[in-house]
């Protein structure tokens, strides 16, 4: 999983790679006219698939640059790992397990717009593509599962939020997955309304394979 990290003038690629079981942290420097990759700190060393990295807009202070967000299975369980980028070195941080139960992964996560965005993530689990959440506008909300996108997925999904051509309105939110056999399925969700259902949308795809 790859990501952008910006914070003023250049930003740079960050990037969770998979090695064994360790989930390795790597970044370039895109300020440096080599743009030089390097390996930063193992994460966890219990990871058993991908993970997905984002910046938040969550902050220290108002002056440093948004925390990393991640998710990763760990053997039966989701992890939510997050990293204070406000002082070079700081170590990651292994907050309580997202789920306990989830029997393939991994998830996808994202920030939604507002103030401040909530959390959100789609999770592949046992042939379903469940949509989870942490509400944001309350400190130490947990996570919580609000709706199955599909119940045929063969595979994980990837989400993100569309812009509106309405100001003051959010975005739907847009989901890729795979289902079985070959299919690469669009849904999307109408987020003008909440707790508005998922739709399905169209059929990329009929001969795809992930």
């Amino acid at each position: 999983m790859i990501s952008i990290s910006k914070h003023s003038g250049w930003g740079n690629f960050e990037a969770v790679i998979l090695e064994g079981n360790d989930l390795v942290h790597y970044w370039r420097d895109d300020s440096s006219p080599s743009f030089t990759w390097h390996r930063g700190a193992i994460i966890t060393s219990t990871a058993t698939g991908p993970g997905s990295l984002i910046r938040s807009t969550f902050k220290s202070n108002s002056q440093s640059p948004g925390n990393f967000e991640l998710i990763v299975p760990e053997g039966q369980k989701l992890v939510h790992y997050w990293h204070d980028n406000s002082t070079s070195g700081r170590p990651w941080q292994k907050t309580v397990p997202i789920t306990t139960t989830v029997a393939n992964g991994p998830g996808t996560l994202m920030q939604s717009t507002g103030s401040p965005g909530n959390l959100e993530m789609v999770v592949w689990n046992g042939g379903k593509l469940t949509h989870w959440q942490r509400n944001n506008s309350v400190s130490g909300l947990p996570w919580a599962p609000t709706a199955d996108i599909t119940s045929t997925a063969a595979g994980p999904g990837c989400i993100i939020q569309s812009t509106s051509a309405t100001a003051n309105v959010p975005g739907n939110f847009e989901v890729l997955v795979l289902e079985m056999p070959h299919n690469l399925v669009h849904y999307w969700r109408d987020n003008t309304v909440e707790d508005t259902p998922w739709r399905r949308g169209v059929t990329i795809s009929t001969v795809a394979i992930g």
